[in-house]
C-alpha cells in the first residue's frame, strides 16, 4: 500500500486514479501527445485491476491469486503493444523538444543580432556626442569672437512688408510693430541675421501674460522698456498705451538682436557708430550738429573743432587765424583787439552809403554791403570785397533792381561765407501797394561777382506788409533767410497792422529760396505787437547753423517787452522759452526789453537790450534749451541815455567781442565801448572805448563786425554818411 496524504490506497486504486489523470493530461495536450498513449495502455488493464480490486476489499485469498494469474497472463500478452505505444510517444516528445529547441535557438539568434545593432548605435551615438561636444566649444569660441567684430552687415538688407516683432526678455513683454527687413550676415547671438528693422516710428505697446494690452505703466513699472532693442530710441510721444520711438541718427535700417540691441545702422548725416549714437568727426551736440564750415572744411583747415556729443562745437584756431570758423587769419598781435581806422568807403552813386543802418559785413570779414541813398531816397546796395583780410576792400558791384526807392532802406545781409546777399526793398508795390520783398543774390567765383537769384514774397503779404521790414537775416551757409512783417494776414486772425512775425525761407540747392514758415506765437497774435522786427533790424538773432532762434516783441505787457527762443526740429522753429527781464530784476519796470539782440555764431551767449532813457543790456548764457541770466550791463560812462541805441549793438561771431555805441557821446561825437570775455566765460568786462574825432559824427549809431574783429561803422563824415573799416593791429 501507498500512504498518499493521510489516505491508504490499494494498488489497483492508485493506478486507476492513475488513468484518470492520464485522460485529463490527454484532453489537454491532445490526442497525439504522449499522456494519450499512457491512457490507452492503462485502460486496458483497467477490468483486470478492478476485480484484483474487488478481491482484495473481500478478503478473498483465492480470488486474489486467480486475478493476480490473469493479469500476469493478460499483462504478458499486452506489454508488447504497450511497450511500442510507449516508444512512440517518447519519440513523439524528443522530435518535439528538438523542434522546441530548435526554435527557441533561432530566437536567441535573432535577439543577439538586436543586441548587437544596439550596441553598435550606442557606440556610434556616443561617438557624435564627442562631436558635438568639440563643435560647441568651437560655436562658444566663434560666438566671442563674432560679439567683438561689427557684423551683419545693414547694406544687405533688402527691404519688405511691416511685420510685428516681440520682445521676449521678461512678462509683461513689450511688443513693437516696426519696419523690417531680411538680413544677411552673422549676429552676435546666433548664425544669421536675427533681424533688421527700420527704427522710425517705431510704435511700442505693453501685453500682459496672455498677450492682452495693458497699459504702458505695467511696463514701464517692471522695466521692461530697459529693453536693449530700443535703449538707443528717443521717445516722442506717451499716451496710457502706446509709445512712440524714433532714432533720430539712423537714416536706414539697423540689425537687431537680443544681446546687441541695434547694430551696423545706416547712420544720418553727422552720426556715427554701431547704433548711430555718437557724432561723427565734425559734428557736436546732442543733435550732432556741424562744426563751422568754411571753404569746404571744418574750421576752415585752419583749427580743430570741439566735436563729440559732449563737445561745444567752437573752433580752436591755428596761430594766424581766428573766427568762428577760423577761416580769416586775423591781424591781432595781441588781444583783446586794438582797432584802428584803416579804409572810408564812399558811395559808387548817390550822396550817402549806409544811413540808416544799412550796412553788414559777412562773418569771414571778406565782403561788405551798405545800402546807398540820395536825398531820402535809397537807390539800391554798393559791394565791396577783398580776397584776404590783410589786403584792402574793394569796390565790386552795385545791387539795383526794379524801379522801387526803398531798396537797401533797410540793412542788407551777406552770409557768414559770403556766398549769399539778401536785400529787401519795402517800398515794392506788388501785388499790393508796400507788399515788400527780398531780392536774393549768389556768388559766381568765377567772375568773383554776385548774380541776381529770385524775389522772395510771402503768404502773408497784404498791402503794406513791408517785407523785410526792418532787414533780413541769413545763416552762415546763407541757405535759409528770415524776413519780418510788419502788416501782415495772419492765418485764423485776418490782416493785422504792424503785427509782426517772421517769414522763413530755405534754399532749394539749385536756384531758389521758399517759403517754409510764418513764425508768429498765437496768443502774441495782436495787432501792433511788432513781433521778431525792430526797427532797424536786430529784434531778431539766428545761430551759423540756423538751429536757434530769438525773437523778440519789445511793446509786449505795455512795453515790458519780451525774448522767445525758437528750435529748429529739421521741419519748423517751435517755440521753447520765454524770457523777461523780470526774471532777472525784482524791481518791475517797463522798458522794452529785446529792442535790439546781438549773439555768437551758435547762440550760447546772446545780449539783450532795452529802451531809452534807462538802457540797459543783459548777458544770457545758453545751456542744452534753456537760457539763463548772467549780468546787468550799463555804460561805462555812467550815462545809460543812448548805450546801444538804434544799431549800434554787435557780437563778433566768437562771442569773444561785444561792441555797444553810445552815438550821443561828447555832444553826438559818438563812441563804441568793447567788452570782451575770457574763454568758456558767460560774463563780459569794459575793454576800451574807441573814438574817431568826428565832430557831430554820431559815431556808434549802426554798427557791424567780422569774425577777424573787423568793425565796420556808419558815421556822419562831412555832412554826409559814410563807411568807416577799422582794422585789427
Amino acid at each position: 500500500m501507498e500512504r498518499v496524504g493521510h489516505m491508504q490506497l490499494s494498488l489497483p486504486t492508485l493506478i486507476l486514479v492513475s488513468v484518470a489523470l492520464l485522460g485529463q493530461l490527454c484532453r489537454t495536450h491532445g490526442n497525439d501527445s504522449f499522456s494519450c498513449s499512457l491512457q490507452d495502455a492503462a485502460g486496458q488493464a483497467a477490468p483486470s485491476l478492478e476485480s484484483l480490486a474487488a478481491a482484495q476489499d473481500a478478503n478473498d485469498t483465492a480470488a486474489i491469486a486467480s486475478s493476480v494469474c490473469q493479469q500476469a497472463n493478460a499483462t504478458s500478452s499486452s506489454s508488447a503493444p504497450l511497450l511500442e505505444a510507449i516508444s512512440a510517444a517518447a519519440l513523439s516528445l524528443e522530435s518535439e523538444s528538438e523542434n522546441a529547441t530548435t526554435e527557441a535557438m533561432r530566437k536567441l539568434g535573432i535577439h543577439s543580432e538586436e543586441v548587437n545593432e544596439v550596441v553598435s548605435a550606442s557606440a556610434e551615438l556616443n561617438s557624435k556626442v564627442t562631436a558635438a561636444s568639440s563643435l560647441l566649444t568651437t560655436v562658444n569660441s566663434t560666438r566671442a569672437t563674432v560679439q567683438s567684430l561689427p557684423s551683419c552687415n545693414a547694406t544687405m538688407c533688402s527691404t519688405h512688408a511691416s511685420s510685428r516683432v516681440t520682445s521676449r526678455t521678461r512678462r509683461p513683454r513689450i511688443r513693437v510693430a516696426m519696419d523690417d527687413t531680411a538680413c544677411d550676415g552673422t549676429d552676435p547671438d546666433q548664425s544669421g541675421c536675427s533681424k533688421c528693422i527700420v527704427p522710425t516710428n517705431l510704435v511700442m505697446t505693453c501685453e500682459n501674460d496672455v498677450g492682452r494690452g495693458v497699459n504702458l505703466s505695467v511696463c514701464f513699472d517692471r522695466g521692461v522698456f530697459a529693453s536693449r532693442v530700443v535703449r538707443y530710441l528717443t521717445p516722442t510721444s506717451v499716451n496710457e498705451t502706446t509709445r512712440v520711438f524714433t532714432s533720430p541718427g539712423v537714416s536706414g535700417s539697423c540689425c537687431v538682436s537680443a544681446s546687441a540691441g541695434l547694430y551696423n545702422c545706416e547712420c544720418a548725416t553727422g552720426y556715427s557708430g554701431s547704433a548711430c549714437t555718437q557724432c561723427a568727426s565734425g559734428y557736436f551736440g546732442s543733435n550732432c550738429t556741424s562744426c563751422p564750415i568754411s571753404n569746404g572744411t571744418v574750421c576752415g583747415g585752419h583749427g580743430t573743432c570741439d566735436d563729440g556729443m559732449a563737445g561745444s562745437g567752437l573752433c580752436t584756431c591755428d596761430t594766424g587765424y581766428a573766427g568762428s570758423s577760423c577761416v580769416a587769419a586775423t591781424t591781432c598781435s595781441s588781444l583783446p583787439p586794438s582797432l584802428s581806422q584803416a579804409a572810408i568807403l564812399t558811395p559808387s552813386t548817390g550822396t550817402d552809403v549806409g544811413n540808416g543802418g544799412t550796412l553788414h559785413i559777412s562773418a569771414d570779414s571778406l565782403v561788405i554791403v551798405a545800402g546807398l541813398s540820395s536825398g531820402g531816397d535809397y537807390v539800391g546796395v554798393d559791394v565791396w570785397y577783398r580776397a584776404s583780410i590783410s589786403a584792402s576792400f574793394t569796390h565790386i558791384q552795385y545791387l539795383t533792381y526794379g524801379s522801387s526807392l526803398r531798396m537797401g532802406y533797410r540793412r542788407p545781409v551777406v552770409s557768414g561765407d559770403h556766398q549769399f546777399i539778401a536785400v529787401s526793398d519795402i517800398g515794392l508795390d506788388t501785388p499790393f501797394g508796400d507788399a515788400g520783398a527780398v531780392y536774393t543774390y549768389k556768388w559766381n567765383s568765377d567772375t568773383e561777382q554776385y548774380e541776381f537769384l529770385n524775389q522772395l514774397t510771402s503768404l502773408q503779404t497784404v498791402a503794406s506788409t513791408q517785407l523785410g521790414h526792418s532787414g533780413p537775416h541769413i545763416t552762415y551757409d546763407g541757405t535759409r533767410i528770415f524776413a519780418a512783417h510788419y502788416t501782415a494776414n495772419v492765418p485764423s486772425a485776418g490782416t493785422l497792422s504792424n503785427v509782426g512775425g517772421v517769414s522763413v525761407y530755405n534754399w532749394d540747392g539749385s536756384t531758389q529760396f521758399d517759403e517754409v514758415q510764418y513764425v508768429m506765437p498765437a496768443d502774441l497774435v495782436t495787432a501792433n505787437m511788432e513781433f521778431g522786427r525792430s526797427k532797424y533790424g536786430l529784434g531778431t538773432c539766428v545761430s551759423a547753423d540756423g538751429t536757434w532762434a530769438l525773437m523778440s516783441t519789445s511793446v509786449y505787457t505795455s512795453s515790458q517787452g519780451v525774448v522767445v527762443s525758437f528750435k529748429y526740429n529739421g521741419t519748423t522753429y517751435n517755440e521753447v522759452q520765454r524770457i523777461s527781464d523780470f526774471d532777472y530784476d525784482s524791481v518791475a519796470h517797463t522798458d522794452g526789453f529785446g529792442r535790439q539782440i546781438a549773439c555768437n555764431d551758435d547762440l550760447s551767449i546772446a545780449a539783450i537790450s532795452t529802451n531809452p532813457p534807462s538802457m540797459y543790456t543783459y548777458i544770457l548764457s545758453r545751456t542744452g534749451d534753456t537760457f539763463t541770466f548772467e549780468q546787468k550791463m550799463d555804460s561805462p560812462a555812467g550815462s545809460t541815455a543812448n548805450f546801444g541805441h538804434y544799431a549800434g549793438f554787435v557780437m563778433s561771431p566768437d562771442g569773444y567781442v561785444l561792441l555797444i555805441g553810445d552815438y550821443s557821446y561828447n555832444s553826438n561825437e559818438g563812441c563804441v565801448y568793447m567788452y570782451t570775455k575770457d574763454e568758456g566765460a558767460v560774463s563780459y568786462s569794459y575793454s576800451t572805448t574807441i573814438y574817431t574825432g568826428e565832430v557831430l559824427g554820431e559815431f556808434g549809431k549802426w554798427l557791424a563786425i567780422g569774425s577777424d574783429y573787423s568793425m565796420i561803422a556808419t558815421v556822419k563824415y562831412g555832412g554826409v554818411f559814410r563807411v568807416f573799416h577799422f582794422q585789427c593791429v
